[in-house]
């Protein structure tokens, strides 16, 4: 029973994509004849794909490392002229007090 539903279920699709040369002339497309061959083709103008019906499962496929390259953070020269000695400014500010 399952065989037979399986068959019915492939064969069904198979049938509905069999056109005859009549159908196929009648419709809007463009017609070509292959050179090898000789068949004809029938190219159709417009093609329309559906895909709201569609449920895909997928995985995404990605590295499992991580390269970061952090750049290094800039040293730019100081514009204010540091001290190390204040010894005339504290005398001067001592002379101020008395």
């Amino acid at each position: 029973m399952k065989r037979l539903a399986a068959l019915i279920l492939l064969a069904l699709p198979t049938l509905s994509f069999a056109q005859s040369t009549e159908d196929a002339s009648a419709t809007d497309g463009t017609e070509e004849v292959d050179a090898d061959s000789g068949r004809r083709i029938l190219r159709q103008k417009v093609t329309e794909v559906d895909f709201d019906g569609l449920d895909v499962n997928a995985t995404l496929v990605k590295p499992t490392g991580v390269l970061v390259s952090e750049r290094r953070r800039e040293s730019f020269n100081s514009l204010i002229a540091l001290r190390a000695n204040f010894d005339s400014e504290m005398d001067a500010s001592v002379d101020d007090m008395k």
